[in-house]
């Protein structure tokens, strides 16, 4: 688990390291948007979920950034605990890679690895918990009855398609398939029930981050300035 932990930090360490120093460069860099609904087994049981990335594109196919899941639902499987509405929540923090190895016309094909940690909690919804608030109000909560704590690998592939090729921007409906391989430390199910796979559907967003100043609209770009991602091989271009 230590290796882990490591591993991850010294991830996010290298690439937020690498893309600032491109946002020095040149002002701005491409960064993507990964919105999904995801479905999948976790804890031995199907759940809804949904997903949210933020990539930085370092080169014109690799991107790289901040991801975040989420997964839940009431179950009527107790776990062997006393609980009267047993309910599992899963919230998963970590980096995603993606690689754009293929794309023709309007698609696009990426093999994508994340790194995760995951808190998989057991609660009852029929025991609640008052907290007091700084500001000396009473917020409620389910008990947490138990709770995992995992470090989960999900290599995977996404498809894209564009559906704006002519816009300063691109927006593509894209499906996403991963498997999710865990390992750490289990209260509740087996760690080879949150080894699974998982698909989504939804929209991914493609852009420049740059600075006001870097365009002029009468006289072309100004000075210093970093072009977005270059024009594919295959036309017409997927992104601008």
């Amino acid at each position: 688990m230590k290796k882990s932990i490591i591993t991850l930090f010294l991830s996010i360490f290298l690439t937020t390291a690498w893309a600032q120093h491109s946002i020095e460069r040149g002002g701005g860099i491409p960064v993507g948007v990964d919105m999904h609904y995801l479905r999948g087994s976790l804890a031995g049981h199907g759940m809804n979920g949904a997903n949210f990335d933020v990539d930085f594109y370092l080169t014109e196919k690799f991107a790289t950034g901040f991801s975040f899941e989420y997964f839940g639902r009431s179950v009527a499987d107790t776990f062997g605990f006393p609980i009267g509405l047993p309910r599992v929540n899963y919230v998963g923090l970590g980096w995603n890679n993606q690689w754009d190895f293929w794309e023709y016309n309007r698609w696009r094909a990426s093999a994508t690895v994340g790194l995760f940690f995951g808190g998989p909690t057991l609660v009852d919804r029929s025991q609640k918990i008052i907290n007091q608030n700084p500001d000396g109000t009473n917020s409620t909560q389910y008990k947490t009855i138990a709770s995992n704590t995992l470090f989960c690998i999900t290599p995977g592939v996404e498809l894209g398609y564009s559906l704006l090729p002519n816009a300063d921007f691109d927006l593509q409906l894209s499906a996403k398939l991963r498997y999710r391989s865990a390992e750490g430390k289990t209260e509740f199910s087996t760690l080879d029930a949150f080894n699974r796979w998982y698909a989504g559907i939804g929209i991914t967003i493609i852009g420049l981050a740059e600075r006001t100043s870097f365009r002029d609209h009468n006289h072309g770009p100004n000075p210093g300035f970093t072009p977005p991602r270059p024009p594919r091989n295959s036309p017409p271009p997927i992104r601008y």
